[in-house]
């Protein structure tokens, strides 16, 4: 809080020195004078990677935003992701997660954290697909997406709001060479054995991403015949 007080106070003093500049009250008063060197000091200075002062507070203010982030992801606070969100803290930031039966460490996107079986929040999930700025065609481990996640986990209205939003249901996994769609194309006894609302929402999404995949091939079609 107090990096983020800080922050803003120097925004703040960069806005009222740049109004001073503009009605040229520097040219008057020793002090506003004073004041431009240092920020033209504070501009020259840079650290190990190139970046000014008030640039290592801006990286270090979104890091923190980042950490928070992906701790209200793992807790499914629905709150905190918002704000956190609207505060401009990147949705796409990755997660190391381990798999504590065999040790294994897959690397995830906040949206496919969400999905997952041990953090699932459809909620969340809806947040971050919702963001214009979350990379919807991200792959995690095995080539997995987003889409094929929500698919795996029959959530219908997440799939039809990745569809809307741009996610690409030609995706395939890696080695697996499985599209979305591929994942509800069950043999039919087991379609019977299972409730007839589920058989239902697994239909309806093979048709709704049967329909977005002839949809974008006609358009990338269209595409090569305009070039």
């Amino acid at each position: 809080m107090k990096k983020l007080i800080l922050i803003i106070m120097s925004i703040l003093f960069s806005a009222s020195v740049m109004h001073a500049a503009r009605t040229g009250m520097v040219s008057r008063d020793p002090e506003l004078q004073s004041m431009f060197r240092s920020l033209d000091a504070m501009r020259e200075a840079e650290d190990k990677r190139g970046l000014s002062p008030l640039q290592v507070c801006l990286d270090l203010k979104y890091r923190e935003l980042e950490r928070d982030l992906i701790e209200a992801v793992r807790d499914g606070d629905v709150h905190k992701v918002t704000t956190l969100l609207a505060a401009g803290a990147d949705p796409n930031v990755e997660v190391e997660v381990v798999d504590t039966s065999n040790g294994d460490q897959f690397t995830y996107s906040l949206l496919l954290l969400a999905l997952d079986k041990k953090f699932e929040n459809l909620e969340v999930a809806t947040l971050l697909a919702h963001c214009d700025r979350t990379k919807l065609n991200y792959q995690g481990y095995g080539g997995m997406t987003a889409l094929h996640s929500a698919v795996v986990r029959g959530c219908l209205p997440l799939v039809q709001l990745l569809l809307n939003n741009g996610a690409d249901p030609t995706k395939e996994m890696d080695g697996h060479f499985k599209k979305p769609v591929d994942l509800i194309m069950l043999p039919e006894k087991l379609l019977e054995k299972q409730a007839t609302s589920a058989q239902s929402t697994f239909l309806d999404m093979k048709r709704l991403l049967q329909y977005a995949e002839a949809e974008r091939k006609s358009r990338q079609s269209r595409a090569i015949k305009k070039q």
